[in-house]
Parts: C-alpha cells; structure tokens; sequence
C-alpha cells in the first residue's frame, strides 16, 4: 500500500510521551495494522522539535504554562 493510500492516524496528547507508555504502545499497534501514525504532544523546548520513533511520526509543540493554566480552569 502506497504511503498516500494508508490510513493517517493523528493522536494529541497533552504531556510528552517519553513516559506514556500506554500512547506508544497505541501508536506501535496501529502502525502495524498499516496506518501511518503521527502523535503530537507536550514540549518543554520552545522550539518545535519533530521527532519519530519506529514509524511513527512525533510533533512537541510548546505549550505556555498560562495557556495550559487556563485550559486547566474550565
């Protein structure tokens, strides 16, 4: 299957998946069921650092701690 034919799984989780465990187990899974998988997550870095693990595609995006404030507060 052409990588254009292959179902996009995007997944958005709000911390960095180095410790979730249970996101790159997910990712790892659907990459072998044939998706192409990106994750975007939680950076520390105020630059935008992409990254992948195996084949799947990582996006940290930084997150200023009084946007993640407000967002907390509804």
């Amino acid at each position: 299957m052409s990588e254009s034919a292959k179902p996009h799984v995007v997944m958005i989780v709000g911390n960095d998946i180095i410790t979730d465990t249970r996101v790159r187990k997910m990712a790892t899974s659907m990459t072998r069921l044939g998706a192409r998988v990106t994750i975007v997550c939680y950076s520390p870095d105020p630059a935008p650092t992409p990254s992948h693990f195996g084949d799947v595609d990582v996006a940290r995006v930084h997150v200023p701690f009084d946007l993640r404030s407000a967002r907390n507060a509804h």
